[in-house]
């Protein structure tokens, strides 16, 4: 008989390393409460051990699946947008009722047919939000710049340029970056107002990566913040998410 591990994935990977990401990427977990199992072998001892902060693991004989969980947010729709019995925000267009359903629930993610998409997360009072844009790192900076305020010069950020990671005070983090555009691989700054801005080359959901050729840009917020982080998405998001910043964020928030 083979040995194998339930894993089950009880954080996000918003804010942890790319190598950390792609580990749980890996095991085949996209989000919270996802479970999967994998063969008690080296490699995914080597997964389990990297993101060892994130997941659950145990070990077990056997394993029946627990019925598929539909989640409403993946299933296609061509009309997302075009909702006429719903008030379109300032961005110009009107959400579905089934969008507007799932983002008031706990976490979920939709990819639109072309290419945009959107993640959410609820922990505590805590709120993460993920994105496409088509931004470069220092373009998300001088773009959410305005809406987030200034950089916490007692925070410590996270930049990954090349194969280096550097961990720096969080204004030095804005100049590494717009010092080396082409080269940034992710980033993470906090604002004085507490929101945590993230930017990713590569998406963290193996779905984005399939379906969409968008970087990723995304925030930690809290109620307190919602108005500014709405901003922000406005003034970096791609076509689609952009117009439905103020009905994302608002729900999401709630």
């Amino acid at each position: 008989m083979v040995a194998l591990l339930k894993v089950t994935q009880i954080k996000s990977t918003i804010s942890e390393r790319p190598n950390q990401r792609e580990s749980v990427r890996s095991l085949g977990l996209k989000r919270i409460g996802d479970v999967t199992v994998r063969e008690d072998n080296l490699q995914n001892r080597g997964y389990v051990r990297t993101v060892a902060h994130l997941v659950r693991v145990e070990e077990i004989d056997s394993y029946t699946p627990a019925a598929v969980r539909v989640n409403p947010v993946t299933q296609p729709s061509t009309k997302v947008i075009n909702d006429a019995g719903h008030d379109a925000p300032h961005g110009g267009e009107a959400m579905s009722e089934q969008l507007a359903s799932a983002l008031r629930q706990g976490d979920g993610d939709y990819v639109f047919d072309t290419g945009d998409f959107l993640e959410w997360h609820r922990q505590g009072t805590d709120r993460s939000l993920i994105w496409s844009t088509e931004r470069s790192a220092g373009g998300l900076l001088k773009a959410a710049g305005p809406a987030l305020g200034k950089i916490n010069p007692q925070s410590r950020g996270v930049v990954v340029i090349g194969s280096e990671r550097r961990i720096l005070d969080g204004p030095e983090i804005a100049e590494v970056v717009l010092k080396n555009p082409d080269e940034v691989k992710f980033l993470r700054v906090e604002y004085i107002g507490g929101v945590a801005l993230l930017w990713s080359r590569v998406s963290g959901n193996l779905k984005f990566d399939q379906a969409s050729s968008f970087r990723e840009a995304s925030v930690i917020f809290d109620a307190e913040t919602a108005s500014s982080v709405e901003s922000a998405l406005l003034a970096t998001a791609t076509e689609h998410v952009g117009k439905l910043a103020t009905s994302i964020v608002s729900h999401v928030a709630a």
